[in-house]
């Protein structure tokens, strides 16, 4: 039987482990003409690279024994790094946070596979402006506003 860990994330070591059998010597091969003949062997900080289909077959007074083979997916963590601004009106979600002050952030996830990943936020926050334009008019009289032609009291607003 060959062991390994589960899930295996990047960065892991992959532990190729096979019972063994007295007096017989012991193969392994796999991806990116990966071969060896130590029984337990480990594979540091695994990548990508390293998944793939690996093998092991004993070999006993001149015959080998079946294969036995053992797909392995290396599964991807992630680091990523997020430097971002908004204004002071505004809020940024991460996670279940909705953040409105400027500093930096860290959020601890993990993936669908089970591995650790982390996103790193630099939030930086801009005022926001308001201005305020009071004007009177007599009556009778217009003014004109954004392409607004305004004739009555009110209040009005501008996003642009």
């Amino acid at each position: 039987m060959i062991h390994f860990p589960s899930p295996l994330c990047e960065t892991d070591s992959l532990i190729l482990s096979i019972d063994s059998l007295p007096n017989a010597s012991c193969t392994w091969t796999g991806p990116n003409n990966f071969s060896t003949s130590i029984l337990d062997t480990i594979i540091p900080n695994a990548s990508a690279i390293n998944s793939g289909n690996y093998s092991a077959f004993f070999t006993l007074n001149g015959c080998n024994s079946d294969t036995l083979v053992q797909p392995i997916t290396v599964n991807p963590i992630y680091d990523i790094n997020i430097d971002t601004t908004i204004c002071s009106n505004e809020s940024y979600s991460l996670g279940n946070q909705n953040l409105n002050l400027p500093g930096s952030y860290t959020l601890a996830l993990q993936t669908i596979a089970g591995c650790d990943s982390i996103i790193h936020l630099t939030l930086h926050v801009n005022p926001a402006y308001s201005f305020v334009r009071d004007t009177s008019l007599c009556e009778g009289e217009s003014f004109t506003y954004q392409g607004q032609t305004l004739n009555s009291t009110g209040t009005y607003r501008d996003w642009e």
